[in-house]
């Protein structure tokens, strides 16, 4: 028992969400990492495409135009890799919010996915689409805003079976008014996430690492940490979700 157990969603600070996902995948890890195994590929597949800008080699698989078809291709193939993952994961998660549940079979989330997957691919491409908004300068705040608006999108297809516009229209339901809170736990959890990559980045750098060997690293402990990313963004979604539902004014902010 820890001293996170007694926060119930409706009521979760930031601590209790992030207490709640590490503890969960730590007791979940095998099956959290095997449903999360296609985003290691997906994230293979995203240094690949990055390679020539890293090697400042842009005919770095042929001629400029033979590299970037493949840096392209290479996108599309973490994009597809990587929506499965993280909805897997969010299938499994959503089953461990009630402790008297049996979690699901690896199988059945795996089921539960390609049931959905025109759907979750949807959901994906609004959510990349909204995050190029931030490649222009003008643009940086509706890409923010709308990529924190879209984050449960994924999960509310795989809970509900969704079709893609009303899984949008869950995740905006459930964000909002609680749009800081959303962004502030996401920003929590993605530099968490990043510390394994930022601690043993410069011990490689000192061994003098291979480029190779290096983006091989960085790729794995990214994987590891897809499984806690995932179910935070579970324990969230719940959390907002019993806000909503709460009277006025009996929710702690």
């Amino acid at each position: 028992m820890n001293r996170f157990d007694d926060a119930r969603p409706g009521s979760m600070q930031l601590a209790d969400v992030i207490a709640w996902a590490w503890t969960r995948f730590i007791g979940n890890a095998t099956n959290t990492l095997l449903l999360a195994l296609p985003a290691l590929a997906g994230r293979a597949a995203l240094f690949g495409a990055y390679a020539p800008v890293l090697a400042r080699d842009s005919t770095l698989y042929g001629t400029r135009a033979s590299t970037l078809l493949v840096s392209g291709l290479l996108v599309v193939a973490w994009f597809a890799f990587t929506v499965p993952a993280y909805s897997a994961v969010f299938h499994y998660g959503l089953a461990l919010l009630d402790p008297a549940d049996s979690p699901p079979r690896r199988q059945e989330s795996w089921s539960a996915v390609r049931r959905s997957l025109p759907a979750l691919y949807g959901v994906g491409a609004a959510q990349v689409l909204c995050t190029l908004l931030t490649l222009t300068v003008f643009l940086i705040p509706i890409g923010v805003y709308l990529v924190v608006r879209f984050t449960f999108g994924e999960l509310t297809v795989v809970e509900q079976r969704l079709p893609t516009s009303r899984a949008l229209g869950e995740s905006l339901a459930a964000t909002r008014g609680h749009w800081w809170r959303t962004a502030v736990t996401l920003l929590a959890v993605a530099l968490l996430s990043a510390v394994p990559s930022l601690v043993l980045d410069p011990i490689a750098s000192a061994a003098h690492l291979a480029t190779g060997a290096t983006v091989a690293i960085d790729a794995v402990l990214g994987y590891l940490t897809v499984p806690f990313a995932a179910l935070a963004v579970v324990i969230l979604y719940d959390d907002l979700r019993a806000r909503s539902r709460a009277p006025a004014g009996s929710a702690t902010n």
